[in-house]
């Protein structure tokens, strides 16, 4: 059984980043192209919208969706409703979002304040809503087509976007053919994922129901204040890269926002894995309920495979980093940004895989604190590494944040096994 477990992480994890690998080449090339066609301070202006995008983003997720898989987990016969519930909370956090961001831009930095950012802004919108789907495909253990429809989402997106830059048309442009593809693939989304439910229902002979009120408001409290653990943590861990961008766009100008950003779009493709790997992996290891045994054994094995494939990816990016900054966005000054970010990988790797295991075993307190302890570490340095070192110091700052995720995490991990009697772990294979 545990050799299955394995096996079947394994599979998931490279069917989801090969599939990835599409999405992540489409928006890397259409990246490329934007800084070619427009300019470096454009391309700066693409990546700080983005930023934005992200960060937002996952505050109108509020860690619905990652809560979602746990929901579906316990009882999938409900699949429909919570859509709809979580949905609805989601729908309402992005009205709000968006009413609060646009003016606010206005008021504190009106510089940054264009229709082009305004467009990308009502992307959080679809977006948000796209992950509720996506999170109730993977509860039922479907981790593949979310992953191709997002795909041709991107592939179209870098079509259309190429043909458009073409004709000389502006990153306003470009950001509205963004959205309106986006929306295109929530529809297929929700149509999909409709009948992927509809057909377990009909193929099971019993369907049992539990209580499928509608929506309330001390309904909607309760699954936010049970989300609210996870959006903390989740605000927390992915808004660092986005924050650090922002902050970089404040302090400094769209150009180094530029410089930066081509650097760093190199190491996110290391991010394709880690996603790939915590899709995969999270739902395999919450679903060993009552073994404790298991999912150390599991994690510690995972744990060892990503510090020996980030090994692996690192240190041929850091030798041709000149090499690849030379060929796609022929910006020189990024090189050393791509050589300091290229030791983030193997952080983001191990820590993903530890951040799963804590996910597991309801630990999401001491992720918090860790979090928030990471969080504050990275803004201080951020603001200090760039007034002095501008888009490098930002590199630096990241680079300390994600190493101190990696060590924090993973002495916890050996911390709980030591204190349960898990170290000498025996698994019947």
């Amino acid at each position: 059984m545990f050799k299955e477990l394995i096996n079947k992480i394994s599979k998931d994890t490279f069917l989801v980043l090969s599939l990835n690998t599409v999405n992540y080449l489409s928006s890397f090339v259409l990246a490329i192209l934007v800084s070619r066609y427009l300019g470096l301070e454009s391309f700066g202006e693409y990546s700080l919208i983005f930023a934005f995008v992200l960060l937002l983003g996952i505050v109108c997720d509020f860690g619905l969706s990652t809560l979602l898989i746990r929901k579906i987990g316990e009882n999938k016969f409900n699949a429909g409703d919570k859509i709809r519930d979580f949905n609805l909370i989601k729908l309402s956090l992005s009205i709000i979002v968006m009413a609060v961001l646009i003016p606010s831009i206005y008021i504190f930095s009106g510089n940054m304040l264009s229709a082009a950012f305004i467009t990308g802004a009502v992307l959080i919108l679809p977006r948000s809503l796209m992950s509720t789907y996506e999170a109730s495909m993977r509860s039922f253990d479907n981790q593949k087509l979310p992953v191709i429809i997002k795909s041709g989402n991107s592939f179209l997106q870098l079509t259309v976007s190429y043909f458009l830059l073409k004709e000389g048309l502006g990153l306003k442009v470009i950001m509205l053919c963004i959205l309106l593809l986006d929306i295109l693939t929530l529809i297929i989304l929700r149509a999909v994922n409709k009948t992927i439910i509809d057909k377990y229902i009909s193929d099971k002979e019993v369907f049992v129901k539990q209580n499928t009120e509608s929506g309330t408001k001390g309904k909607f409290i309760l699954i936010l204040r049970e989300s609210s653990v996870f959006f903390l943590n989740n605000f927390l861990m992915l808004s660092i890269k986005g924050l650090n961008v922002i902050l970089l766009g404040y302090l400094s100008t769209a150009a180094s926002v530029g410089i930066y950003s081509a650097g760093s779009k190199f190491i996110n493709g290391a991010g394709l894995l880690s996603g790939a790997l915590f899709n995969s992996f999270y739902p395999v290891v919450s679903n060993l309920k009552n073994n404790l045994t298991a999912r150390a054994e599991l994690t510690k094995k995972f744990m060892f495979f990503s510090f020996i494939t980030g090994l692996i990816i690192t240190i041929p990016v850091f030798i041709l980093s000149d090499y690849l900054i030379g060929l796609t966005f022929k910006t020189p000054e990024s090189a050393i940004v791509l050589k300091i970010l290229s030791f983030t990988i193997i952080p983001v790797l191990v820590y993903t895989v530890t951040q799963s295991y804590l996910f597991s075993v309801y630990d999401e307190k001491f992720l918090s604190v860790i979090l928030i302890t990471a969080w504050s570490i990275n803004i201080i340095l951020s603001i200090i590494l760039i007034r002095f070192y501008d888009y490098t110091g930002c590199a630096i700052a990241l680079t300390i944040t994600e190493i101190f995720l990696m060590l924090t995490q993973s002495y916890k991990f050996n911390y709980d096994i030591r204190k349960r009697g898990l170290k000498k772990i025996t698994i019947i294979k």
